[in-house]
Protein backbone atom coordinates (compact mmCIF):
# COMPACT_ATOMS: atom_id res chain seq x y z
CA UNK A 1 0.00 0.00 0.00
CA UNK A 2 1.51 3.13 -1.06
CA UNK A 3 -0.41 5.65 1.61
CA UNK A 4 0.71 3.03 4.61
CA UNK A 5 4.57 3.29 2.98
CA UNK A 6 3.56 7.40 2.94
CA UNK A 7 2.58 6.78 6.51
CA UNK A 8 5.11 4.91 8.38
CA UNK A 9 7.92 7.33 6.45
CA UNK A 10 6.22 10.23 8.02
CA UNK A 11 6.18 8.60 11.08
CA UNK A 12 9.64 7.95 11.29
CA UNK A 13 10.81 11.17 9.88
CA UNK A 14 8.76 12.62 12.92
CA UNK A 15 10.58 10.11 15.75
CA UNK A 16 13.88 10.49 13.67
CA UNK A 17 13.64 14.22 14.43
CA UNK A 18 12.91 13.68 18.10
CA UNK A 19 16.09 12.16 18.35
CA UNK A 20 15.13 9.28 21.41
CA UNK A 21 17.19 7.94 22.61
CA UNK A 22 15.87 5.14 24.71
CA UNK A 23 17.12 1.94 22.62
CA UNK A 24 13.77 0.49 23.65
CA UNK A 25 11.72 3.37 21.60
CA UNK A 26 13.97 3.26 18.75
CA UNK A 27 13.62 -1.06 18.91
CA UNK A 28 9.85 -0.12 18.97
CA UNK A 29 9.73 2.13 16.42
CA UNK A 30 12.38 0.44 13.99
CA UNK A 31 10.24 -2.78 14.36
CA UNK A 32 7.34 -0.90 13.41
CA UNK A 33 8.42 0.62 10.72
CA UNK A 34 10.13 -2.74 8.97
CA UNK A 35 6.87 -5.03 10.20
CA UNK A 36 4.03 -1.92 9.95
CA UNK A 37 1.78 -4.53 8.13
CA UNK A 38 2.25 -7.21 10.48
CA UNK A 39 1.78 -4.65 13.30
CA UNK A 40 -1.55 -3.13 11.85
Amino acid sequence: MPCFRLFSKLLYFIFFCMKAKDPRIQFIFSYFFVNGRAVI
